[in-house]
């Protein structure tokens, strides 16, 4: 972790499991934390425990543009371009080209030395009757241009691991609408699965 000291991290949802324990080891790695969380309570805690400046601490829900804006601003003073990035962090699109693919391949065209971090693998998810690319398009994008990514979440074994640690003699159901994620997953951890079937693979099925 050495490489990532004195570097920019943005964790969304640093009071969770995952994102608390993330913080704890990459400060221990003398990285430059921001740490965003629905909970401010939780979240001054944690950043206290850490010694993250309060500035550094911000109330995010996602679905709310004023915190997003908000956090990108103060990430946007710290690294201004992607050319001064180490890596990319694909948590998904940008929402005024949430549909515009070619925009991410001139966007990453000159980055593929870069390696990429893909924390939704999915390729696209519907949200109500609306179909909507996810990150993982990003990264297959990434991925055709020559660059190289590491995925996080389904169906690869990281986020099992991390959520069955306190489950031994527990019986456990994948529930999910998509089979190369949810039920590829829960296939690869040989654990029961659901499919919804009004989801993705609805016209396939």
């Amino acid at each position: 972790m050495e490489i990532l000291a004195h570097k920019n991290v943005l964790i969304i949802g640093a009071t969770g499991g995952i994102g608390r324990e993330a913080a704890k080891l990459l400060k221990q790695s003398q990285v430059n934390l921001f740490l965003t969380s629905r909970k401010p309570d939780e979240l001054n805690q944690l950043g206290t425990s850490l010694d993250v400046p309060s500035d550094q601490l911000f109330r995010l829900d996602v679905t709310q543009s004023a915190d997003v804006n908000k956090v990108a601003e103060a990430i946007h003073q710290k690294v201004e371009k992607i050319d001064s990035c180490d890596f990319l962090l694909c948590t998904g699109l940008f929402d005024d080209h949430e549909s515009e693919l070619m925009f991410y391949e001139k966007l990453l065209l000159d980055h593929i030395e870069k390696k990429m971090i893909c924390t939704n693998p999915d390729l696209v998810v519907d949200r109500g009757e609306e179909r909507e690319f996810c990150a993982g398009t990003v990264a297959k994008i990434f991925e055709k241009l020559g660059g190289e990514v590491k995925y996080f979440g389904k169906p690869f074994p990281e986020v099992y691991e991390k959520a069955i640690n306190n489950l031994q003699g527990k019986k456990v159901i994948c529930i999910g609408d998509n089979l190369n994620t949810d039920i590829k997953g829960a296939n690869m951890q040989n654990f029961d699965s659901l499919l919804i079937n009004n989801g993705i693979h609805k016209k396939e099925i």
